[in-house]
């Protein structure tokens, strides 16, 4: 004798509600293994605006040291001032370079981020090594 097996709505019901818990759990396990791309760019972007408001200050005060320094070379001798001056200027190029370099940080890509970020990380701390070593 033949069993066949018919299919009632409640089987079908149990069988579809399966089928959606089972696909729900593994929708979790992968979006809990994995951050998915925009919570990955939200946090690069969120570590990207903290680097570089630090970055900004840094050269805010690397900026207001130039300052003391042009403002020294003005009041100092002849012979300081020809020493000093174009000193200064050079620092000057080198903040504008820093701005632009913060500027292209902050539109660079996840890829280039870390190579440009330690590009800049390396120039401010130059800049702060030579001003420190002229003021002194």
């Amino acid at each position: 004798m033949k069993r066949t097996i018919k299919p009632t709505k409640s089987k079908i019901g149990i069988l579809l509600l399966a089928g959606i818990i089972f696909s729900g759990l593994y929708q979790m396990t992968i979006a809990e293994s994995a951050p998915d791309w925009r919570q990955k760019m939200y946090g690069v972007e969120v570590q990207r605006d903290t680097y570089l408001k630090a970055a900004r200050q840094q050269i805010s005060e690397l900026k207001t040291k130039v300052e003391v320094l042009n403002v020294k070379a003005k009041k100092s001798s002849r012979a300081a001032r020809l020493r000093l001056e174009p000193v200064v200027q050079g620092f000057q190029r080198d903040l504008h370079d820093l701005d632009k370099k913060c500027m292209d940080l902050k539109n660079s890509g996840v890829n280039t981020w870390d190579e440009m970020k330690n590009d800049l990380d390396a120039s401010i701390k130059k800049l702060r090594f030579e001003i420190e070593s002229t003021s002194a």
